[in-house]
């Protein structure tokens, strides 16, 4: 039987007997006795204690991180998908058909005919420009209700007017785009002239004849003046909703007493300043007036707006609302005019204004009133 074991402090070999180590003098039988009293229950539970537990903090360790690269790649496709589904969503409400229309229908109304033209397209889709929208800004300012209906026919998207909300294309290529289409009607024009050319806003026209009665091209609704071979000029309005007015654009003629005073030589000069060449008109000719070479004559006439009106007569004498004396043309450049008015019962120098004559309005420069003829 082998006595021999190995010293636990230097590892020499003992005998079982001995009780310190010959070699380092450890105290080999207090350390067998140690030995013995440690039980075999006790020593097991210490002995995994410390293993197993590491174990498990590793294997949790490792689960977490598993569980984090599982999840990882799935954060930044919900965070897509989010973000897609929020641009939709504001995109929807800010290309809707309802906000799109508001902001037209503000446009179109505005007077503005840079803020029209972006509102504006033609049946055909193309875009209408400013200078084509200007008689339509000038039947608002003629009529204030004007704009009013406009506004309320574009919000309704009534189809009994001329202005009719259409989808013309997309934004981002999702969204529809909308747009106010504008129909365009035909001036229809009755007269007794022979073989008449047709000017539109001082712009010749194109018509047809249908039995003496002239289509003129086709336009936007608005407020347009119309002349029939320079000899007489008329103001019409293609309306906002329903089908054009006919309108009758006749020679002035003279009546039978006339004739017995006119000479074969005058007998066409209808602007000849004998008294007795009276004119006389058809019913219709309340809106007429005549165009002169002489600029001076021009603005003569009556002017109105929705608050007031003015009227300058040859003689020099004009009236204003309740106002009312005689006026100088001080100075007149290109469309700008400068009048100054003496009004009746009050002394002094007058007062003076300028204005810009723009074909059939007038407007005072200073705080731009327009009146219209």
């Amino acid at each position: 039987m082998n006595d021999k074991e190995f010293c636990p402090n230097c590892g020499k070999p003992v005998s079982k007997s001995d009780d310190f180590c010959q070699n380092c003098g450890y105290d080999l039988k207090k350390y067998r006795n140690q030995t013995k009293t440690e039980t075999p229950d006790t020593a097991a539970s210490e002995q995994p204690k410390t293993p197993v537990q590491t174990k498990t903090a590793v294997q949790e360790s490792n689960s977490k991180n598993n569980q984090k690269k599982k999840k990882s790649p799935l954060v930044p496709i919900i965070l897509v998908i989010v973000l897609l589904i929020a641009a939709y969503l504001g995109g929807d409400w800010y290309f809707s058909k309802s906000r799109q229309t508001q902001t037209l229908a503000d446009n179109l109304t505005s007077g503005v005919t840079s803020k029209m033209a972006s509102a504006a397209v033609t049946e055909d889709g193309d875009k209408i420009s400013q200078s084509e929208l200007k008689p339509l800004s000038k039947l608002y300012l003629k009529k204030s209700s004007t704009s009013n209906k406009v506004k309320n026919s574009i919000l309704k998207d009534s189809q009994d007017t001329n202005f009719k909300v259409a989808e013309v294309g997309k934004y981002l290529g999702i969204f529809p785009k909308y747009k106010v289409v504008v129909i365009k009607q035909a001036i229809e024009i009755e007269t007794n002239i022979n073989n008449p050319s047709f000017k539109l806003n001082g712009k010749t026209i194109s018509s047809r004849n249908d039995d003496g009665e002239y289509k003129l091209a086709k336009k936007i609704p608005g407020l347009y003046k119309v002349s029939v071979s320079s000899k007489k000029t008329k103001q019409v309005i293609i309306p906002i909703a329903g089908d054009s007015d006919e309108y009758t654009i006749n020679k002035e003629v003279l009546t039978s007493d006339d004739d017995d005073n006119l000479t074969t030589n005058d007998s066409n000069d209808y602007s000849s300043s004998n008294s007795s060449n009276r004119r006389t008109y058809t019913e219709d000719d309340d809106d007429d007036y005549y165009e002169s070479d002489d600029d001076d004559d021009t603005f003569l006439g009556t002017w109105t707006n929705d608050t007031s009106t003015v009227s300058f007569s040859g003689d020099g004498t004009y009236s204003l609302d309740d106002k009312t004396g005689t006026y100088k043309v001080n100075s007149w450049d290109g469309d700008q005019i400068s009048i100054t008015y003496y009004e009746d019962g009050k002394s002094g120098p007058g007062w003076t204004a300028s204005y810009t004559l723009d074909d059939d309005s007038l407007e005072l420069n200073s705080n731009h009133m327009t009146w219209y003829r």
